[in-house]
């Protein structure tokens, strides 16, 4: 369980981060790909 929490806040994170556009690719559990915006 610990880890999934580290994983929905880091999530969190990265989606309120104007700074980064980001995507969850439907692999395997989920994978986030983030860049950052220029």
């Amino acid at each position: 369980m610990r880890n999934k929490n580290v994983i929905q806040k880091f999530n969190e994170m990265i989606e309120i981060d104007p700074h980064l556009q980001s995507v969850l690719v439907p692999i395997d559990d989920g994978m986030t790909i983030s860049k950052v915006k220029k």
